[in-house]
């Protein structure tokens, strides 16, 4: 019996630091596809239109962006699964897990789904719509993650210099994607996309690589 607890131990342990790493590579791997996308497509205005712009079919090579919000969004669901195996015993460990799952499942579902056509009066195609609908849900879920693990964070001295940090990025993102919805800054709906994206994917990957780098049995359990 003591030996099979030992080793479901360790295969936790292991868990979270494989599951961990999933969650550092998958904001950097979809900056490094966004980055190779933009510079196939020259000219492209960063600051009026949008990051699913790169992916719809009129930009070249549009399946790199995709592919980049399809690898993300199924890397964040191991990376979920490894916040929830260190912080388990805590209350907030399950919404947690669902919210940053349901991020990811999302910002994949971008990726398939893709931005751009319209009907005649302007509209967007049902393909946009449902492109609008899983990234608007993908950033308020993913708020709603990083509030939760705020509350998980308070209870653990290794992690508590992330509280008010996680606290004050889920307001940036809220903040900018109703800014952002409502076009409040006309002609820099781009940038204040980029903005309030790469400080929510920022939080991702500071939170992963410190789960990374910390040894399992130290924090969360």
């Amino acid at each position: 019996m003591l030996r099979e607890r030992l080793s479901a131990e360790s295969g936790r342990k292991r868990c979270i630091y494989w599951f961990s790493l999933s969650g550092v590579v998958a904001p950097a791997l979809l900056l490094l596809l966004y980055i190779v996308a933009s510079l196939l497509n020259p000219g492209f205005d960063h600051v009026l239109r949008t990051v699913s712009q790169l992916g719809v079919s009129t930009s070249n090579f549009p399946w790199i962006l995709n592919s980049g919000f399809i690898l993300f969004g199924l890397l964040m669901l191991p990376m979920a699964s490894g916040l929830y195996l260190r912080f388990s015993r805590h209350f907030m460990a399950k919404p947690l897990f669902f919210s940053l799952a349901l991020s990811g499942i999302c910002v994949a579902l971008v990726g398939v789904f893709h931005a751009g056509r319209t009907m005649a009066d302007g509209r967007p195609v049902l393909e946009g719509m449902l492109h609008i609908i899983f990234a608007s849900l993908g950033i308020l879920s993913l708020t709603v993650g990083i509030l939760a693990a705020a509350d998980i964070f308070q209870r653990y001295p290794a992690w508590r210099g992330f509280v008010w940090p996680s606290i004050a990025v889920s307001a940036v993102a809220l903040v900018g994607a109703v800014l952002f919805s409502q076009e409040v800054v006309p002609g820099w709906n781009g940038l204040v996309e980029r903005v309030f994206y790469s400080i929510a994917l920022g939080w991702v990957w500071i939170v992963a690589a410190r789960s990374f780098l910390l040894p399992p049995g130290e924090a969360g359990r």
